[in-house]
Order: structure tokens, then C-alpha cells, then sequence
């Protein structure tokens, strides 16, 4: 069963909602900017939008969770360059039609897979479709806090380096 974990640029971080906050950061958000955030969703979705100072700009969600492209299609967009898509209960969303939606708008899609850890969408595996995509690993895995966050195919973001043992070490003394 593919597994976010698999994907050769995964980065482990601290919690989901801090995989959210490095991923705007690495997409240039800057305070004032919008970020398209769905209604349905938890503190975590909207906390890091907010501490790095953007405007949450919530949309509407169809029957299945998936983003209302339709209804979207008919706000004004102006200035925004990132969109959250969550594929919500372990069920994995049409990630397809959102990533050509997104694209056709110059938008960054950042996957949120926090509750589908494993499997497909589309034909690809989880966290394949995003810009960026992030993970929660507490709601999989036995630990008391992780997260994680995949770069996708799209080139000129910074290649993100794991710590050293030398930084663990001292974190954990």
C-alpha cells in the first residue's frame, strides 16, 4: 500500500499543523495574502495561515469534501496563489481535476493527506498531487507527536534538509 512516508523528499516535522506552516512558508506567504482553506475543517487547517499573517479565505465543499471548483470559478481570485485541499477520513479525494484547476490558475496546491496517510488518488499515491503535501503521523502511527511534509514535482522550491544527529542529540539533552 503507497504510503507518504515512501516518497524520497519527505521531511518529518513536529505535528501537521507545523508541516502547514513550513509549507506556506516555503511558498512565499505573505502577510495580508490570501489562502484558499476549506470550510470544513479543524484549527489546524487555519492556525498557520493566521501566525504568518495571511487572510484565510474559506471554500465551499461539495457532498463527497471535495472543493466546490465551480463556485470557486466564480469568486474573485485576485492575489491568491495557494490552496489547501484535504482529502478528509481516510478518503482520498480527485486530487486530478483539483491540481489542473489549480494550475490553470497559477495556484499552489498544498495536499493535506493528515487523514490519508495511505493509498491512492487518481492513480497516483497519496501527497503526489500537491505542490507540497503534509502528513499527521499521530493519527496513524504509535507516537505522541509527528507530522510531515512531501515536496511535489514542481521545481524552484528550496530542497528541504532533515537534521543532523548532532541537532537531535541536542535537542533531546
Amino acid at each position: 500500500v503507497a504510503c507518504m512516508l515512501d516518497h524520497p523528499g519527505v521531511v518529518l516535522t513536529t505535528s501537521g499543523r507545523s508541516s502547514i506552516t513550513l509549507a506556506l512558508e516555503l511558498l512565499g506567504v505573505a502577510p495580508g495574502e490570501p489562502v484558499l482553506l476549506p470550510t470544513y475543517h479543524c484549527p489546524t487547517m487555519v492556525a498557520p495561515a493566521v501566525t504568518l499573517g495571511a487572510t484565510p479565505r474559506f471554500y465551499a465543499l461539495d457532498a463527497q469534501g471535495t472543493p466546490d471548483l465551480a463556485a470557486l470559478s466564480q469568486q474573485d481570485l485576485s492575489g491568491v496563489r495557494v490552496m489547501l485541499a484535504a482529502h478528509y477520513f481516510g478518503l482520498p479525494q480527485p486530487m486530478q481535476r483539483i491540481r489542473a484547476w489549480c494550475d490553470a490558475r497559477n495556484i499552489a496546491l498544498i495536499e493535506d493527506c493528515a487523514h490519508a496517510l495511505f493509498g491512492q488518488a487518481d492513480g497516483r499515491p497519496i501527497g503526489r498531487w500537491g505542490t507540497l503535501a503534509i502528513g499527521s503521523l499521530t493519527k496513524f502511527l504509535p507516537v505522541s507527536e509527528g507530522g510531515c511534509l512531501v515536496r511535489g514535482a514542481t521545481a524552484g522550491l528550496p530542497v528541504l534538509q532533515g537534521r543532523t544527529l548532532r541537532s537531535e542529540v541536542k535537542a533531546w539533552v
